[in-house]
């Protein structure tokens, strides 16, 4: 799709330390109906799943297209699969593995695992330069598409919040693990 296109010409993944992040399109809500965290949790794939709010999701798509033409972000991470804390550790692994740290955390009337594992559609993690903070704004502005600050791009560690930190390369080397580590566990079980 579109969002593909965007990638292609900016990337996935976090490019320069001291970049800003925002999440742009939807803020999310509390949905986490036929999400991966869902599944973890209950193992089955159950619930409602996100709502898809068509005429937001062309403007996010009409906005991205522009942001990215112009080179005002230097990624851009859809938060579909897994939710905003998977887009952001996703985003840390590049060439090159930076992390993150973020100013924002759950609302206290919110539910924690909805906030980082929530499905919602029309949501995306992009990185910039602190200096085209402005151009970034305008053109969410402009398109009508909410814009989130998150935080800002680091050299090698990340921090979600005081309980939930450490190096990017220990987070890259756990996310990398994790698939191989479930497939054993399926082709145990299976014999």
């Amino acid at each position: 799709g579109l969002l593909d296109d965007v990638t292609k010409a900016v990337g996935s993944t976090f490019t320069q330390p001291g970049d800003r992040i925002a999440l742009i399109g939807g803020l999310g809500s509390d949905e986490l109906g036929g999400s991966e965290y869902l599944k973890l949790v209950t193992g089955q794939i159950t619930g409602v799943p996100p709502a898809l709010n068509l005429d937001l999701e062309r403007r996010l798509q009409e906005a991205l297209i522009e942001l990215a033409t112009n080179a005002t972000v230097h990624s851009a991470h859809d938060c579909a699969e897994g939710g905003l804390a998977v887009a952001l550790a996703e985003s840390c692994f590049g060439e090159t593995t930076l992390g993150f740290e973020l100013t924002l955390s759950p609302a206290a009337d919110s539910r924690a695992d909805a906030f980082w594992f929530g499905e919602s559609q029309g949501r995306v993690v992009v990185s910039y330069p602190a200096s085209l903070e402005d151009a970034l704004w305008d053109t969410c502005d402009r398109f009508g598409v909410p814009v989130q600050p998150l935080g800002s791009v680091t050299a090698d560690w990340y921090r979600f919040s005081d309980n939930w930190s450490g190096e990017a390369k220990s987070l890259r080397d756990t996310f990398e693990s994790a698939i191989p580590a479930l497939m054993s566990s399926e082709i145990a079980v299976a014999h």
